[in-house]
C-alpha cells in the first residue's frame, strides 16, 4: 500500500521517524484539548477519535511534500528543497500554535478559539493576518504551491530516478492526503464540539472575516413561522415590527405606570446611573442574608430605596453590559460588525438607540465617568457614537487630583466618586442658572477579582475571620472599602437638596469570579452550585416622581435597565431596537429572559431557577430535543435557543438592527 501511495517508492525508517516526529506534538495537542473540554463541561465522543485519526493522511502528505533531497544537481532543486522545508516548517509551527492556543481556550471556556478570536482583533495585530492585503497573500500561498510542485518534481525525478508520471502521482496523492482533513474541518460551525482541523476552520473564518466568502447563516434570519410564534410568545422579538426588515424595531414600553406620580414632582427629573464592578446580590447581607458587616451601607441603603430583588446578569464581561444596560440589546459575538468594529471600529457606526441618545434628543446634558482608561474594550468610540456629551477617564480624573495612587485598573472608587460628585454639583449649578438636565453614568472598579483595594484601605477584623483564602481576604476587604465610598455617594444623592430632583439606579455589571473561594463556599453552605456570570444581581432605583413599592420581585435583567429608566421618566413611547421591557410595565408578561455570556455561554432565567450551557451543550441536547427546564413547557428548549441564538447573530452581521438614519 504504501509503494502504491508513493509512485513505487519504499518509505525507510527515518521517513517513519519524521512522521511519528510530526504525528506526536499533534496527538499531544489533541489529548490535551480533548482533556481540558472535557474538564470545561464539553462533551466527547467517538467523533474526537475520528478527528485524531484525520490526523494520519495530515502528517503523510506533509512527510511526502518534504521528501525533497538537497542532495538535487540543479540550483532550482536545491532551492526547492530548502523552501519547502522551510514553509513546511512553518506551517506545522502554525499548526501546533493554534491547536495549543485553542487548547487553553478551551480549559477556560470548553469552546474554540478558531472562530471566536475575530471579535478580539485590534488595530495593532491586524497586519498579522494580512488585513489591507488581501493579494499579497494569495501572491506567497500560490507562490508556495508552485515550490511544492517544482521540489516534488525534483525529488521523482533526480532522486529516484522514477518517471514523470509517477513524480506527478506522488504529488498528486500528498495534496489529496493534505487536503481531506482540511475539507472535513471546513465544513465545521462554531458551535460544533469537534473541530477536525482547527488550522481550516481558522482560514474559512479569517476568509469569512475578511468577505472574500460568504457566511453561512443569512437563512437564520428567516425563522420558520412556529418559532417566530415562540419568539413573539416569549417577547424576544414584537409581533409587528415598526420598520419592515427589522425584526426588533418597536416602541420601547408604552405600557401606562403602575403607581402614582408624586404631587409637586418635577419634569425632567436629573438621572445618575452607577455601575459598580462586580456586585453579587450575595454581597449584601440586606438582600442574601448571608456575608453580614461585609457591605453594611449597601445593606442600611435597602430600607430608603426601591429594590428589584430578581434582576438578575444576563451577560458579561463589562462592555457587553454596558451595552445591553444602556441599549438594551446583546452585543452578538461573534459577527462580522462585531469583528470589524473591534478592528475598524465600525460598530460606533452600527445604528442603535441607545439611553443616552434619546436622553439628549429630550434635551439632556449627557456625562459618561470612569477611572480607567475609556480606550479599553473601544468604550470611547461606542460612548461617543451613541450620545455622550462628556467623557472623563483616568486622565482626567488624575489630573483633579494629582496625588491620587492609582490601582491596577485605574483611580480607586473613593477617587472616582468624589470626582463625579463634584461634577454632579457642577451641572446642577448649571441647571439653577437654565441649563438643560443632565445624565450621569459612571463605573467603579476596585471591586474587580480578586480586589484593588486602596493602600490606606482597613477592614474589620470579622471579615478576616471569614475565610483564609487571600485572594478572598483581599476581595473582601475591596468590598468593604468601596462599601464605604458608595455609601458616601448614596448620601450624596439622597441629600434633601437633590432627592427630589435626581432619579438614581445602581446596578452590578456582572458577578464575581467563579474562582471566588468564599463566594463558592457560601455557596456550598447552601447546597447549590455557583452559577458564576449568571448569578443575581442588585437593582437599586430611588423615583422622585412616583411612589413606588419598597420591593419589586419581577424577573428582570440588564436588558431591561433602559427601557425601565425611560418609563418612568415618560419616555418610553420611542421607537428602537430595544428587546428588553421597562421592570414596571410590560416585563412581568413575559417572565423569559435569555442571557449570553460571551464568548462561549448561553443561559436561560425563569422564575426562580436558571439554566446555563455552552454551545456544545446546547447543540448535544437539541440533537435529543431536551427541554432546559423538566416541566416548563413555557420556557425555551435547546433547539429553540440555538435558533434564537443564530437569529440574533444574524441581525448583527447582516446589519438588520436598525436602518441607518438619513
Amino acid at each position: 500500500m504504501a509503494r502504491l501511495l508513493t509512485g513505487g517508492r519504499r518509505i525507510g525508517w527515518k521517513s517513519w521517524a519524521a512522521g511519528g516526529g510530526l504525528l506526536v506534538p499533534l496527538w499531544v495537542f489533541r489529548g490535551i484539548e480533548g482533556y481540558v473540554r472535557h474538564r470545561a463541561g464539553a462533551p466527547l465522543g467517538a467523533a474526537h477519535l475520528s478527528a485524531a485519526i484525520l490526523d494520519l493522511p495530515l502528517v503523510w502528505g506533509v512527510l511526502q511534500l518534504g521528501r525533497v533531497a538537497a542532495s538535487g544537481r540543479s540550483k532550482p532543486a536545491r532551492a526547492a528543497a530548502v523552501s519547502v522545508r522551510a514553509l513546511l516548517c512553518g506551517l506545522l509551527g502554525v499548526d501546533l500554535f493554534l491547536r495549543g492556543a485553542d487548547a487553553v481556550y478551551g480549559a477556560a471556556t470548553g469552546g474554540y478559539l478558531t472562530a471566536s478570536v475575530f471579535p478580539y482583533l485590534t488595530r495593532r495585530n491586524l497586519p498579522l493576518l494580512g488585513d489591507g492585503d488581501l493579494p499579497k497573500l494569495c501572491w506567497l500561498f500560490a507562490t508556495g504551491c508552485v515550490l511544492f510542485v517544482i521540489g516534488m518534481y525534483a525529488d521523482a525525478r533526480r532522486t529516484s530516478g522514477l518517471p514523470r508520471r509517477s513524480g506527478l502521482h506522488m504529488a498528486g496523492t500528498a495534496l489529496f492526503a493534505l487536503l481531506t482533513p482540511i475539507a472535513v474541518g471546513w465544513g465545521a460551525t462554531e458551535e460544533q464540539s469537534v473541530r477536525f482541523a482547527p488550522e481550516a476552520v481558522f482560514l474559512r473564518e479569517w476568509l469569512t472575516w475578511r468577505g472574500v466568502i460568504g457566511g453561512a447563516d443569512e437563512s437564520a434570519l428567516s425563522v420558520p413561522s412556529v418559532m417566530r410564534h415562540r419568539f413573539v410568545e416569549l417577547g424576544l422579538i414584537p409581533e409587528k415590527p415598526l420598520i419592515e426588515g427589522y425584526p426588533l424595531s418597536r416602541s420601547i414600553d408604552a405600557a401606562p405606570f403602575p403607581y402614582p406620580r408624586k404631587p409637586g414632582s418635577p419634569d425632567n427629573p436629573n438621572l445618575v446611573l452607577t455601575l459598580v464592578e462586580q456586585l453579587n446580590r450575595d454581597f449584601v447581607h440586606a438582600l442574601s442574608h448571608e456575608l453580614q458587616g461585609v457591605m453594611p451601607e449597601l445593606s442600611a441603603l435597602t430600607e430608603n430605596v426601591t429594590v428589584v430583588t430578581d434582576y438578575q446578569s444576563i451577560t458579561q464581561p463589562t462592555i457587553q453590559a454596558v451595552v445591553a444596560g444602556l441599549c438594551s440589546i446583546h452585543m452578538s459575538t461573534p459577527t462580522v460588525v462585531l469583528h470589524k468594529g473591534r478592528g475598524a471600529k465600525t460598530l460606533e457606526r452600527t445604528p442603535l438607540r441607545c439611553l443616552p441618545e434619546i436622553l439628549r434628543a429630550h434635551g439632556y446634558r449627557t456625562v459618561y465617568i470612569q477611572s480607567g482608561d475609556p480606550e479599553f474594550a473601544g468604550t470611547r468610540g461606542f460612548m461617543r457614537a451613541h450620545g455622550f456629551d462628556e467623557l472623563y477617564g483616568r486622565t482626567e480624573i488624575a489630573a483633579r487630583f494629582p496625588t491620587a495612587q492609582p490601582g491596577r485598573w485605574g483611580l480607586h472608587d473613593d477617587v472616582l466618586l468624589a470626582f463625579a460628585q463634584e461634577k454632579i454639583e457642577a451641572l446642577e449649578a448649571q441647571r439653577q442658572q437654565g441649563g438643560p438636565p443632565f445624565f450621569v453614568f459612571l463605573q467603579t472598579i476596585d471591586m474587580h477579582w480578586p480586589g484593588h483595594p486602596p493602600p490606606e484601605c482597613n477592614s474589620p477584623k470579622a471579615l478576616r475571620l471569614l475565610t483564609k483564602d487571600a485572594d478572598s481576604r483581599r476581595m473582601l476587604r475591596a468590598l468593604n472599602c468601596s462599601d464605604a465610598s458608595l455609601g458616601s455617594f448614596a448620601r450624596f444623592l439622597l441629600a434633601p437638596q437633590r432627592r427630589e430632583t435626581t432619579l438614581w439606579a445602581m446596578t452590578g455589571d456582572h458577578p464575581t469570579w467563579a474562582g471566588a473561594r468564599f463566594v463558592l463556599d457560601l455557596y456550598e453552605r447552601r447546597g447549590e452550585a455557583y452559577p458564576g456570570f449568571a448569578a443575581p444581581l442588585p437593582l437599586y432605583l430611588h423615583d422622585p416622581l412616583h411612589e413606588l413599592p419598597a420591593r419589586v420581585p419581577v424577573l428582570s435583567g440588564h436588558l431591561d435597565l433602559a427601557p425601565t429608566l425611560l418609563h418612568i421618566l415618560g419616555f418610553a413611547n420611542e421607537p428602537a431596537a430595544m428587546t428588553g421591557f421597562s421592570i414596571f410595565g410590560t416585563r412581568p408578561k413575559y417572565p423569559t429572559l435569555v442571557g449570553r455570556m460571551p464568548p462561549e455561554r448561553a443561559a436561560v432565567y425563569r422564575p426562580g431557577k436558571t439554566e446555563s450551557r455552552t454551545p456544545s451543550q446546547l447543540l448535544a441536547a437539541c440533537a435529543t430535543r431536551a427541554a432546559l427546564f423538566a416541566n416548563d413547557p413555557a420556557a425555551l428548549n435547546t433547539c429553540e435557543l440555538l435558533t434564537f441564538m443564530h437569529f440574533e447573530d444574524a441581525l448583527w452581521k447582516y446589519k438588520r438592527i436598525l436602518p441607518a438614519p438619513p
